[in-house]
């Protein structure tokens, strides 16, 4: 996660990964997704007990799987339903970029 060491978080073109904590937002507005923060709220739903939630966007939510070990894109509405599966991190956030860049449909 040297990525978060360094950029902490992404959003772009309606996607986001979470930043390693919360904070406030430039414009001061309100405050981004903190990583801490959104998989604490999902712990309150014992079928997300397995995964990491690591970002989101409209349509999708990016996830590790902490049984199988695989980074995954899955629906937000029907979070069985499995897009796209990445074998570590750097692969999942190379997708991320190119969906914030418009080179992936959704």
């Amino acid at each position: 996660m040297d990525f978060l060491q360094r950029h902490n978080g992404v959003a772009g073109n309606g996607v986001f990964v979470y930043s390693s904590q919360k904070t406030l937002l430039p414009d001061g507005s309100g405050y981004n997704n903190g990583f801490i923060e959104v998989n604490l709220g999902y712990r309150d739903l014992d079928w997300m007990k397995n995964f990491l939630v690591l970002g989101d966007s409209d349509q999708d939510v990016y996830v590790l799987d902490l049984d199988l070990k695989v980074y995954q894109v899955r629906d937000r509405q029907a979070f069985d339903n499995i897009f796209e599966t990445f074998n570590g991190f750097d692969e999942l956030l190379v997708w991320v970029y190119q969906f914030i860049l418009g080179g992936v449909d959704e």
